[in-house]
C-alpha cells in the first residue's frame, strides 16, 4: 500500500515536470524572424544602457506628416525618444523597445487596422481608406507590440495615401 501511494507520488511529480518543460520550450520558441517574437506578450524594455541605436519614423495622415519635433513629445521615455526638437530620429537606449512600447510613450496606439493620437482621434482602415505600415520598405501587418526596434529601421505608419506608387 505503501508502495502505491509512492509510486503515484513520482508519476504525478513527473507529469508536473513534464508540463513545465513543454510550456517552456513553447515560451522560449525561436522567433521567426529577427523582430517579431512569438512569445505570448508584448516585449520588455531591459536596462537603461543595454543598447544604443537609432531609428527613423514618420506617420502620415491623409498626405500629411504629423510634426513630432514639438518639445512636448522629446524625452518622453528612457528607454526610447525624440530629442532636440528631432521629430524623426528615435533614440533607442534598451534591448527590447518594442514599435508599440515607443508609440505608446508618445501617447499613440497603432494596431493593425486603427491609428490612434494623443488626442483620441481614430484613424482606422475602411473600404475607402487603409492604415498601412511599412518597416525598412516592407509591408508590416503584425502587432507592433512585437516589433523590437533594431538600428536602422526606417519605419512609415499611412493612413490615406491611395496607392503603393505613392507612398
Amino acid at each position: 500500500m505503501l508502495g502505491d501511494s509512492k509510486a503515484k507520488t513520482i508519476t504525478l511529480s513527473m507529469g508536473v515536470l513534464l508540463v513545465f518543460v513543454v510550456l517552456s520550450l513553447r515560451f522560449f520558441q525561436a522567433p521567426n524572424n529577427s523582430g517579431v517574437y512569438k512569445n505570448p506578450g508584448p516585449l520588455m524594455p531591459g536596462d537603461i544602457g543595454s543598447e544604443h541605436s537609432h531609428s527613423s519614423f514618420l506617420v502620415v495622415i491623409n498626405g500629411k506628416n504629423i510634426d513630432f519635433s514639438d518639445g512636448k513629445y522629446s524625452e518622453r521615455s528612457e528607454y526610447a525618444h525624440l530629442h532636440d526638437r528631432n521629430g524623426f530620429y528615435i533614440h533607442k537606449h534598451a534591448k527590447g523597445v518594442s514599435l508599440g512600447f515607443f508609440l505608446n510613450s508618445l501617447g499613440i496606439k497603432l494596431t493593425t487596422e486603427c491609428l490612434t493620437l494623443e488626442t483620441g482621434i481614430e484613424y482606422c482602415s475602411n473600404q475607402n481608406i487603409r492604415l498601412v505600415s511599412y518597416i525598412n520598405r516592407e509591408l508590416f501587418t503584425s502587432n507592433p507590440d512585437y516589433y523590437e526596434l533594431r538600428d536602422g529601421d526606417k519605419i512609415l505608419v499611412d493612413y490615406g495615401t491611395s496607392s503603393a506608387f505613392q507612398i
